[in-house]
């Protein structure tokens, strides 16, 4: 694995996981690896393709009342004898439930009702509110 590469990785664990450590209870990793490989053209106009795709996620419990869902990517590719390295922010989100309050901020995912008009990750902050009385 590329330098560079590890490095970001280990800048994205470190800035994002290390300072939540204290108010975790419980949590989740996972990993998603992605390469593609190809050759184009004839001859002398041939070109070689390699792009390689590394998603971390992490997702668990802060106190009693809230969670986090965290995945950022790192994605390297080589075209044209040239390599690029793109490091994003995918999804993120952070919940907080007080009674009948709830909290959502961050990177998520939003659809309409029938997912024809917008359907994708979107910034923002949504608050819920049920008030459902008890008999």
């Amino acid at each position: 694995m590329n330098m560079i590469l590890k490095n970001t990785l280990r800048l994205l664990f470190c800035s994002f996981f290390i300072p939540l450590c204290p108010l975790l209870q419980a949590w989740d990793f996972g990993l998603n690896l992605n390469q593609n490989a190809g050759v184009s053209g004839y001859d002398s106009d041939s070109g070689f393709r390699y792009s390689a795709s590394v998603v971390p996620r992490v997702s668990g419990l802060i106190g009693d009342n809230g969670d986090y869902y965290v995945s950022a990517g790192v994605e390297a590719a080589y075209q044209e004898e040239q390599w690029s390295f793109i490091t994003e922010l995918l999804r993120t989100e952070f919940t907080f439930r007080f009674s009948a309050l709830e909290i959502k901020a961050g990177r998520m995912y939003h659809s309409d009702p029938l997912g024809l008009i917008t359907r994708g990750l979107f910034d923002g902050a949504r608050v819920s509110y049920c008030c459902i009385k008890e008999k």
